[in-house]
């Protein structure tokens, strides 16, 4: 059901909005997309949105490879966790995000050493 994921994403892209008024996506040559890209104390963190527990993300993927972001965001169906700077955040908790992830991001970032490189093609929504 292709709808399911069009349907999160919106749901995602209305809680973001609230937070972060000015919400981005990335895409590289019609083969890479990254669902959202948010400035977060100046840093820029990606967020992809799954619909399934199948959380395999190429796109994510080759955009934390190419631009090493100091953390990246997985919204789906699966638990919380947190490995190789990828936190992953339940799709029902998401409605919190704007007030309890927003302040766990920034401790992430006072744990992880600065990182200077951009964000290339980004792209508003």
């Amino acid at each position: 059901m292709w709808y399911k994921g069009v349907l999160r994403e919106n749901y995602v892209a209305e809680i973001l909005n609230n937070k972060y008024k000015e919400l981005y996506y990335w895409q590289l040559d019609s083969v890479y997309e990254v669902d959202f890209l948010i400035n977060v104390d100046g840093d820029i963190i990606p967020i992809e949105v799954k619909a399934s527990d199948n959380t395999t993300s190429k796109s994510l993927n080759y955009y934390i490879q190419r631009y090493k972001p100091k953390y990246s965001i997985r919204i789906s169906t699966k638990n919380f966790g947190f490995a190789n700077n990828l936190k992953s955040i339940p799709l029902y908790a998401s409605l919190m995000f704007s007030r309890y992830f927003v302040n766990e991001l920034r401790s992430i970032k006072l744990l992880t050493s600065k990182n200077s490189s951009n964000s290339g093609g980004i792209v508003t929504t």
